[in-house]
Parts: structure tokens; C-alpha cells; sequence
């Protein structure tokens, strides 16, 4: 719920709020993936972390994000510069605003079974 609602917050633009940089390190720090449900994300900096932990050669995190078509296309709206980046953006109809995080292992080593 934690996550939730600090997504909530920094898809708003409402970078201030507490667990923000939690959320930012966490992605910042990822070693496997991170997975990202979100209507859209209007936040310059959960953006660019989420951009760095795709394009880092060393790390090699997995990053995908799902979101909804309709929030993608608004004027201050993120996903469209990281689908030109490289995230896999992928678009569905569904009815919800909040937004989702998981970062897999929290930064520490790929579980044996999900090393591909």
C-alpha cells in the first residue's frame, strides 16, 4: 500500500512526499528488475531513475512498464520519451489511477530460478 500510494504521489508530480526517495533509491539500486504499473508518470526524476536502470550496461536491469493509453498522451506525461529510450511501455484499459512498484531483491543478487 506503501508503494502504492508513493507512486500515486510521484506520478502526480508531488516529488516531496514521504517514501519518494525510498521509491528513487530502490529503483536506483535494483540488480534484476523492476517492475512499473502506472497510468502514466508525469515525474521528471521517477522518469530518468527508471531510464537509468534500463540503459546501465552494467546492471542490466529489466524494466517494463504497464500503463493506459489515454494518460499516455497527455502533455506533461513521461512514457513516451522512455518508450524512445528503450523501456518496453506496455498499454492496457484498465480502470484503476493508483500505480504499483516492484523492484525485485532490493538491490541484492537474482534469485537462481529467474536468471534467464
Amino acid at each position: 500500500m506503501k508503494a502504492l500510494l508513493t507512486l500515486s504521489l510521484a506520478s502526480a508530480g508531488l516529488a516531496g512526499a514521504s517514501g519518494y526517495g525510498t521509491l528513487i533509491d530502490a529503483i536506483e539500486k535494483a540488480q534484476f528488475r523492476v517492475i512499473v504499473y502506472a497510468p502514466s508518470i508525469y515525474d521528471q526524476e521517477l522518469a530518468e531513475s527508471l531510464r537509468r536502470a534500463r540503459l546501465d550496461p552494467i546492471r542490466k536491469v529489466s524494466v517494463r512498464i504497464l500503463s493506459v493509453p489515454f494518460y499516455n498522451f497527455q502533455p506533461k506525461s513521461f512514457m513516451l520519451s522512455l518508450a524512445l529510450a528503450g523501456v518496453p511501455v506496455y498499454e492496457a484499459q484498465i480502470p484503476s489511477l493508483g500505480g504499483v512498484v516492484i523492484v525485485d531483491n532490493g538491490g541484492g543478487p537474482a534469485p537462481p530460478w529467474a536468471k534467464t
